[in-house]
């Protein structure tokens, strides 16, 4: 009986260490330069496509609070497709604009979770050319880009996807 009472104590000293350490200590990834497919995904609060290339992570969670800024280069058939698998319904909007054009969003510079130039990276607010994926509450918003009119330097299959999650 007394043994019984010592493992549940312990495991309730685990249990609720786990649980200070999950909820309540701020967690933040962020990606020092470009990352591959196989460096990336264990970071990604999203699936990445096996095809992705120059991965860039930016991620935020603590308690309900949860910030998400990913960028990519995969084929535009993989961008579109993970769009959908992630806002499942949502259609996309035509980007067709001058990249000086102010969004709806404001750019990650500004998010409080991340300091000035963490997140210069992320520069979904320049796409001139392209589609945006938006979900339902506006909390997760994609953006494509289409390498071949933003990125001459690239296949014009490839595009860049941007996501964000915000809280």
């Amino acid at each position: 009986m007394r043994n019984r009472n010592i493992i549940l104590g312990i495991l309730a000293v685990l249990l609720a260490g786990w649980l200070i350490w999950s909820y309540v200590v701020p967690h933040t990834t962020l990606s020092e330069g470009p990352m591959t497919y196989t460096e990336a995904q264990p970071h990604s609060p999203i699936p990445l496509p096996p095809s992705a290339e120059n991965i860039r992570v930016a991620t935020y969670r603590h308690m309900a609070t949860s910030v998400a800024f990913i960028k990519l280069q995969a084929p535009l058939t993989d961008c579109r497709n993970l769009a959908l698998r992630l806002l499942p319904g949502a259609t996309p909007e035509k980007i067709k604009f001058a990249a000086t054009q102010p969004s709806d969003y404001p750019p990650p510079a500004s998010s409080p979770r991340f300091t000035t130039g963490q997140l210069d990276w992320f520069d979904s607010n320049r796409v001139s050319d392209g589609e945006r994926y938006i979900s339902s509450d506006r909390r997760v918003v994609i953006v494509i880009s289409i390498m071949s009119n933003d990125d001459r330097s690239l296949p014009p299959s490839m595009g860049t996807l941007y996501y964000r999650q915000d809280e």
